[in-house]
């Protein structure tokens, strides 16, 4: 027969489990590219990335975005239709302005002209059609930062775009509905649209699968190559996502006039 105090103790054995279940509730994920280093947290849906000395914050329930200036203190923040409504404006004043430029180098010697093109292109991206993406499961499997991957192909427009190596055992899905991350995906392409395969479903398909620890782009500047250094699951401080007192908001075209 059971006794109460074995009921108490059984039930105490219980909730340490669970305590010690939901502890692990997110992940923190370290990435190199170069010199350049990224840190991603994630948790609950709720995302921050440190890059470069600024940081973005994501609240996928709420459609929400925030850009953070650590050293100047100033922030902005608003709805994911609200970044690409701002977005689009800025693409169509770039547009007139290319057209504006465009008509004054029209007397230009041809090489002259064609060098200006080519850099406002580089520095004007162009709006574009949405590209045909295919996701190729290879087959090939490793091991990046200690959890075993597989590799997958992303081609787009026929031609391939990305290598990702995923990691099922880092399953973010738990914390990070990739379709509720679709949107700012989207919305944050629209500053590189070469890059808005990376919002395709199918993409973003992969995240159901794992993260992937290593991610090998092929550019027409050359090949670039993201590599996850680390990978840990732990309970974050909910107020890692959200912005800190001190901080004074602005518009968003005056944060990026100040350089973030």
């Amino acid at each position: 027969m059971r006794t109460k105090s074995t009921s108490s103790f059984l039930l105490a054995i219980l909730l340490l489990f669970l305590v010690a279940t939901s502890a692990q509730a997110g992940w923190v994920i370290h990435e190199k590219e170069g010199g350049n280093q990224t840190v991603f947290y994630i948790q609950d849906n709720h995302m921050r990335t440190e890059a470069g000395g600024q940081i973005i914050l994501m609240d996928l329930d709420k459609q929400e975005m925030f850009f953070l200036s650590p050293t100047r203190k100033l922030y902005w923040g608003g709805k994911v239709a609200e970044f690409k409504k701002f977005m689009e404006k800025t693409m169509g004043q770039m547009n007139q302005m290319l057209s504006q430029m465009k008509e004054a180098m029209k007397n230009m010697p041809p090489e002259q002209r064609k060098a200006m093109m080519e850099m406002m292109k580089q520095n004007m991206p162009a709006k574009q059609p949405p590209p045909k993406v295919t996701v190729r499961d290879t087959g090939q499997t490793g091991k990046v930062a200690g959890y075993k991957v597989r590799k997958y192909e992303v081609v787009v427009n026929g031609k391939l775009r990305e290598e990702q190596w995923v990691a099922p055992d880092v399953d973010v899905a738990d914390d990070m509905d990739p379709d509720k991350l679709t949107e700012f995906v989207s919305a944050l392409s629209m500053i590189s649209p070469d890059d808005a395969y990376s919002a395709s479903p199918k993409v973003m398909g992969l995240l159901k699968k794992g993260y992937p620890l290593k991610r090998k782009t092929f550019t027409g500047t050359g090949t670039h190559v993201a590599v996850v250094t680390k990978a840990v699951e732990k309970s974050l401080d909910s107020d890692m996502f959200k912005v800190p007192k001190g901080y004074r908001k602005v518009k968003l075209q005056d944060l990026i006039r100040q350089g973030g």
